[in-house]
């Protein structure tokens, strides 16, 4: 995982257990932690969506 990337994602900066937890996904295998981070890019992806859909 990438923490620009996820900032970028949330919107703000991530905290020190944020990062904390960051750091522990970054340890598990490439496939499992590039499928969490999709899945946080598909959430904001969505959620932007449904914001442009609501003006």
């Amino acid at each position: 995982m990438n923490q620009i990337m996820l900032e970028m994602a949330i919107g703000r900066q991530l905290t020190e257990l944020e990062l904390k937890v960051m750091n522990w996904v970054n340890g598990w295998e490439l496939e499992t932690s590039g499928a969490l981070m999709g899945l946080i890019m598909d959430a904001q992806e969505a959620g932007f969506q449904k914001a442009l859909n609501n003006r």
